[in-house]
């Protein structure tokens, strides 16, 4: 588990907080996007969980894990319960894949059969087996970001943080490193990414954390980008022709209707038509927003679509129009570090060295 409680953050003395007084809660196995512009916050949170930043205030726990005053010896013990992603890649050049994923295991004294057996094991999981003698120039920025996601999971990590992993990515191989992070959260993995990539977000309708000049502004389940629903209905209306409006159509297009028209349809489902003023009203109510001033009808076309399902009082058993979106996060029990072991890991701290308040309750777990 992950817990910020009451969390600021300074770089240095007397300049901006980074983090005002954040508080959240990610369980073990879920899947959360930190979410906002850049500067936000989103980059601080990852690098207090890794305690390369100590917070000014306010507490950080991994597991059990108190970083506040985890003792700096035994950070790289945490950190090899949490798997790190970045948007750069950070593969060394004058490596091959297979040494570039090996290496992180090598510095851990893993010996060469566990090695060979763990590369093996995620350089086939990311699809990439048969590049494993490649270089990482000779890859494409999908296959590197593939690469930097295997060696992140190559130790079996309870925590995977990706910050901002799509950031060099086109949309393609985005999709494929998304679709990648879904199937290492199924198999119990905690999966949190850092991201400004709003389609993305909007698309895959995860939890939300949304950081906004260092405030938690907004915490929420399957959730979009937040944005004024009154503006977003009233600047997106031009866009399509006439007062029909197809569902399907407008709601794969623009995120405004699809979330407006929702909540609508779930708050009166035997009605074919709602009016611009109802989709934000009803959206706005879900989302504790105000707004006011949409006044423009707008009728309801029942069609479906893969991205959209809705259906006309003739053709719906049970009358009237509906529309429904819905998305079901199937949640494993969280992997667990695996305890030190001397086939594994190299030497641990001298026990004259250990200070037992300064250690993990079962010291081996997060």
């Amino acid at each position: 588990m992950i817990e910020f409680d009451q969390v600021s953050m300074t770089y240095q003395k007397g300049a901006p907080l980074a983090l005002r007084n954040v508080s959240f809660t990610i369980e073990d196995g879920e899947f959360v996007f930190i979410i906002g512009h850049s500067g936000s916050g989103k980059s601080t949170i990852v690098k207090l969980l890794t305690c390369e930043e100590r917070p000014l205030s306010g507490t950080v726990t991994v597991g059990d894990y108190c970083l506040n005053t985890l003792k700096r010896r035994w950070v790289p013990y945490l950190r090899r319960n949490i798997g790190m992603v970045f948007q750069d890649f950070r593969l060394i050049s004058t490596k091959t894949i297979f040494e570039n994923i090996a290496f992180a295991l090598e510095i851990q004294g893993f010996s060469r059969k566990a090695i060979d057996r763990q590369v093996s094991m995620v350089l086939s999981t990311v699809g990439l087996r048969h590049r494993e003698n490649a270089f990482p120039n000779e890859l494409s920025g999908g296959e590197q970001q593939r690469v930097a996601i295997a060696r992140a999971m190559v130790n079996n990590p309870a925590i995977l943080l990706a910050d901002e992993p799509t950031g060099n990515l086109d949309p393609v191989n985005s999709e494929t490193i998304m679709a990648l992070l879904e199937e290492i959260n199924r198999s119990g993995t905690t999966v949190v990414v850092c991201t400004h990539d709003r389609e993305l977000v909007n698309r895959m309708r995860k939890r939300i954390i949304e950081i906004d000049e260092g405030y938690l502004i907004r915490d929420a389940q399957q959730s979009v980008y937040s944005e004024d629903v009154t503006t977003r209905l009233a600047t997106h209306a031009a866009d399509f022709d006439g007062d029909v409006v197809n569902i399907a159509t407008a709601t794969a297009a623009n995120a405004a209707w699809d979330d407006a028209v929702t909540a609508a349809v779930h708050t009166s489902p035997n009605e074919t038509s709602v009016t611009r003023t109802q989709a934000a009203n009803a959206h706005a109510s879900e989302m504790d927003v105000q707004t006011s001033g949409v006044n423009a009808q707008t009728q309801v076309a029942s069609e479906a679509s893969d991205q959209v399902s809705t259906a006309g009082a003739a053709n719906d058993n049970n009358g009237g129009a509906r529309f429904v979106e819905e998305y079901n996060q199937k949640t494993e029990p969280a992997q667990t570090f695996i305890a030190p072991t001397t086939d594994t890991v190299a030497e641990e701290p001298d026990a004259d060295e250990t200070d037992e308040a300064d250690i993990p309750s079962d010291g081996s777990t997060v």
